[in-house]
């Protein structure tokens, strides 16, 4: 029988893939390149993650940036795949939510590869926001 942070891990992987899938989708709907690839490296650096969770490992983290906290405000439900803006929010959001989800589930848990884990995808949301910060909003 698998201990609660095994089946804590799979449930976490699981919801890891599904996002991917989801900007996956995204990053094919664009007819721009410059957003597919940027969705494309989004996806590789949560592969990366979810691939030291699996393994148990720690994973390379992005250098820690200030929090602009974009996504508190700023949600895009539906996002548009033609608007750099629109995919950056979206992908923002939902970072956000899973980086919540994760913490809720793992609360009165020690363990530092899942630790590790809800840090990178927070750090990479945070990225996320900065990179629409500098292409959108400081080009109004």
């Amino acid at each position: 029988m698998p201990d609660q942070e095994e089946v804590i891990i799979r449930e976490m992987k699981k919801r890891n893939t599904n996002l991917r899938k989801d900007f996956s989708q995204l990053g094919k709907k664009t007819n721009h390149a410059n957003i597919s690839m940027i969705v494309d490296e989004i996806i590789s650096a949560m592969e990366k993650y979810s691939s030291c969770l699996e393994k148990r490992g720690t994973s390379v983290i992005l250098p820690k940036k200030e929090d602009l906290g974009i996504s508190l405000f700023r949600k895009v439900k539906d996002p548009d795949p033609e608007s750099l803006q629109s995919v950056l929010l979206y992908v923002s959001g939902k970072l956000m939510n899973e980086v919540e989800a994760d913490k809720n589930l793992t609360k009165d848990m020690k363990s530092e590869c899942i630790d590790r884990y809800i840090d990178g995808l927070e750090t990479l949301r945070i990225h996320i926001e900065h990179l629409y910060h500098n292409l959108v909003e400081k080009q109004l």
